[in-house]
């Protein structure tokens, strides 16, 4: 697996717990082989504008994710994730931002590997996958 991860924010992010959360993922949904992803952070003005532009909903968010790969090649996508937005998300779910941001990378890769979230039993399904993933990594969670 090759990661890469480009910081154009100023807020310091857990580099070593996210590369973890990303081969934990990719390792559990059996896409770990050639498998490359770049993780970008951005403001979240600049994601807001991506979700504008791609998928025409002027709203702030706080992951995109696009498969660049053709169906059958090796996984190579890349996450766009808003650091800003994502501390706001924790402080509103009362979670620590490590844990929120950890969330929200496992739900990007998640939507790499092929999950969708657009029905309530796929948005559940989802939600039950980030914190497998999240127990997997040692992390604890509130019931």
């Amino acid at each position: 697996m090759k990661l890469q991860l480009h910081n154009a924010t100023d807020i310091p992010v857990p580099e070593e717990q996210l590369r973890l959360a990303v081969e934990t993922v990719l390792a559990g949904e059996q896409f770990i082989a050639d498998a490359q992803v770049s993780l970008i952070l951005v403001t979240d003005d600049e994601l807001r504008t991506m979700k504008q532009t791609y998928f025409q909903v002027n709203q702030y968010t706080d992951v995109i994710a696009f498969n660049l790969n053709e169906k059958g090649e090796a996984l190579e996508g890349e996450l766009y994730l808003a650091p800003g937005q994502i501390r706001q998300n924790a402080a509103a779910y009362r979670q620590d931002f490590r844990t929120e941001f950890l969330r929200v990378a496992i739900h990007g890769v998640l939507h790499l590997c092929g999950h969708e979230d657009d029905t309530p039993e796929r948005k559940a399904d989802m939600h039950q996958r980030e914190d497998h993933y999240l127990r997997a990594m040692g992390i604890g969670l509130d019931a």
